[in-house]
This record gives structure tokens, C-alpha cells and sequence, in this order.
């Protein structure tokens, strides 16, 4: 799986201390860090999504973000990522159907950010 450039850039302590800054400033947000390398202008989108919020809901809202370019013909696949230690200890999809309520309490990597990997496919050939 693609690594995430924040992730990487950024220094643990560094990505703990914005991770709680969200979370006390927005308690009802999670903090959200996207790759979508290959799909965007940018390789990095942040995001604070509220709990209620689903799965399907935040690919919704990524595939409609003005830097994300994808054809009628693509699908855009959405994988969480779960960093412990730095390292990649998990890789799934991201459950369309489940709020971020329950994606933060489950797939939450130890800096207190969750991380998704966006990629697409053609759907059609």
C-alpha cells in the first residue's frame, strides 16, 4: 500500500500535537488525512469530518473536491490505514455504511489522526 507523505514528513510528537488540537477544538470532528495520490493536484487532503458522517459520505466529499480528477469512468476506492509505531499495522476498506463515530474508535492510528488511501479504477476495461 502507498505510504502517506504526512505521515512520513511529519514528525510523531508533531502529528500528536495537531491531532489533539482538532480534537479540542472540534470535539464533534475527526481528524481526517487522506492521500490521494495520482487522483489530485495534491497528495495530502485533511478533513475534519463530523461523527455522523459515514464512510460513503466522505467519498462522496473527496471525489467532489475541486482538486480530485477523476473520469465518468473511474470508481475511487477508499482503504483505512492503522499506523502503530510508524508502521503500517492494518489496511482495509473503509466500511461505507459506518459513521466516523465508530471508524475514529476502530481504525484511530496511535498519533490520533485516521488515515485513508484513496486510488481509482477503471471500471470499464
Amino acid at each position: 500500500m502507498l505510504t502517506n507523505a504526512f505521515h512520513t514528513a511529519t514528525k510523531f510528537e508533531t502529528r500528536v500535537r495537531e491531532a489533539e488540537h482538532c480534537r479540542l477544538k472540534r470535539v464533534d470532528r475527526v481528524p481526517v488525512i487522506a492521500l490521494v495520490q495520482k487522483i489530485s493536484d495534491r497528495d495530502v487532503l485533511k478533513f475534519m469530518v463530523d461523527h455522523d458522517v459515514t464512510g460513503a459520505g466522505l467519498q462522496q466529499r473527496v471525489r467532489s473536491h475541486a482538486s480530485v480528477k477523476l473520469q465518468p469512468s473511474e470508481s475511487l476506492y477508499a482503504f483505512v490505514v492503522i499506523y502503530k509505531n510508524d508502521k503500517i499495522t492494518s489496511e482495509t476498506l473503509l466500511p461505507p455504511a459506518s459513521t466516523f463515530r465508530e471508524v475514529d474508535s476502530k481504525y484511530r492510528s496511535d498519533d490520533g489522526f485516521v488515515y485513508i488511501v484513496y486510488t481509482k479504477e477503471d471500471t470499464f476495461g
